[in-house]
């Protein structure tokens, strides 16, 4: 006979021992996500070089929810929820870094807007 205390008791390292994992990427999740705050409030930006050697947890977390993110636009399964989408759109992350326009967060570049491409803004001198 066990006891209703000893029984809950049982039931919750139970549970916490299951839900250890997913509290530990929680965790992992939001100390990068700090670490962006950080690094926007550093350098104007969320635009994490790959392979930043100041911090390569950084980037590659950075790179890892881009392809989250591709993911769920994909219809395919991912863990990068409504929330954190909330949480980077509003530290102004960057989707898709290539893109040059910033309003378009959620929306890749279709051709050429007002009448400049890419490669012309790269060139020195141009306009």
């Amino acid at each position: 006979f066990t006891s209703p205390q000893a029984a809950r008791s049982s039931d919750e390292q139970a549970m916490s021992s299951s839900k250890k994992p997913l509290k530990a990427r929680e965790a992992r999740w939001i100390d990068r996500y700090n670490e962006l705050v950080q690094f926007q409030k550093d350098h104007g930006h969320c635009r994490v070089p790959h392979g930043y050697t100041k911090n390569r947890k950084l980037a590659w977390w950075v790179m890892n929810q881009r392809a989250q993110f591709s993911h769920l636009k994909a219809g395919k399964k991912t863990w990068l929820t409504p929330e954190r989408i909330q949480m980077l759109d509003d530290i102004g992350f960057v989707w898709y870094p290539h893109v040059k326009k910033a309003n378009s967060n959620h929306k890749k570049k279709d051709g050429k807007e007002s009448g400049s491409s890419d490669e012309e803004d790269a060139k020195p001198g141009a306009k």
